[in-house]
């Protein structure tokens, strides 16, 4: 259930009303089940981790410790320690899966291109973070709203970052939380430099569920949405997910062009009026070029 919290900086809470979406008790119910399963397999004394799962990441970290482009199925089962019948397996499962590629010539493994981006993933979340901080705290300093950082991930927005707004009135949630894409300002914004074909794919992994009577469901409409937000530069989320909240957004471009994230200043409706959103796009569109102009 979404709702308005109310809460003082101090609480640590991160915030923003754009998201639209109240997950402190899917956050608090989530570190409770974790902390219950934990606490039988430290009672019963059992190794709560998946033994195959460990395995198979030993096997990638041989090629990490290694530092080798390519190994054979004898070098890596005298590595790991194990038995060749059960690496062959592993083995076979991580090429399955895409994460090693056996090279026809030799019959010889390596990392694949798969486990090269996530390292660029991770890598680019890491340094997204970071250059942005800076200008999030020059929005956050500026509009004294909540300032958001996010990625597209799955069908959906994660969340980097967030600066919480200091009023008292706000939703709760947290960095890593996600949000849908069709009714947050955050992923229109994102959404509006996608091939349309990337973007009904995108728009299917999650559906449109609508959430207020603004929500926009279908993709015609959300089409001409996308259209608007690309011509004017910024996307609005008007109160698309949560009534009475409002947002603004701007893409953040890679170094060849490509949607990597997008920042956003979010608040209600009553702070977030109509005279302050050309402001605000301004200075988010300053901010976030900026921010391109860092990442490779």
């Amino acid at each position: 259930m979404r709702r308005l919290a109310v809460g003082r900086r101090s609480d640590r809470q991160i915030t923003s009303v754009c998201r639209g979406r109240d997950v402190s008790s899917d956050v608090n119910s989530d570190q409770g089940f974790e902390d219950s399963e934990l606490a039988k397999a430290k009672n019963s004394k059992t190794n709560y981790s998946i033994e195959a799962v460990s395995k198979a990441l030993s096997i990638l970290q041989v090629f990490i410790d290694e530092k080798k482009e390519e190994l054979s199925l004898t070098e890596i089962t005298s590595l790991v320690g194990m038995n060749k019948n059960a690496v062959f397996r592993l083995l076979f499962t991580l090429t399955q899966s895409g994460f090693l590629r056996k090279v026809p010539d030799n019959g010889r493994y390596q990392l694949s291109l798969k486990c090269v981006e996530l390292g660029r993933a991770a890598r680019l979340a890491h340094d997204l973070r970071k250059l942005s901080l800076p200008y999030m705290t020059e929005l956050w300093k500026e509009f004294g709203d909540t300032v958001n950082l996010a990625v597209l991930d799955e069908g959906q927005i994660r969340y980097l970052e967030v600066l919480e707004s200091p009023h008292r009135f706000k939703l709760v949630a947290h960095p890593g939380d996600r949000d849908p894409v069709h009714s947050t300002a955050l992923g229109k914004s994102m959404l509006a430099y996608l091939p349309a074909e990337e973007v009904k794919e995108i728009l299917k992994l999650r559906g449109m569920p609508r959430f207020t009577p603004r929500t926009i469901t279908t993709f015609p409409r959300f089409e001409k949405e996308l259209s608007k937000i690309k011509q004017q530069r910024y996307a609005l989320n008007e109160g698309e997910t949560v009534e009475a909240s409002r947002c603004v957004a701007v893409p953040i471009f890679g170094g060849k062009g490509n949607v990597v994230g997008a920042i956003s200043v979010s608040g209600t409706a009553a702070r977030i009026t109509d005279d302050r959103i050309p402001h605000i796009s301004h200075s988010l569109l300053r901010y976030s070029e900026e921010i391109s102009k860092q990442i490779d």
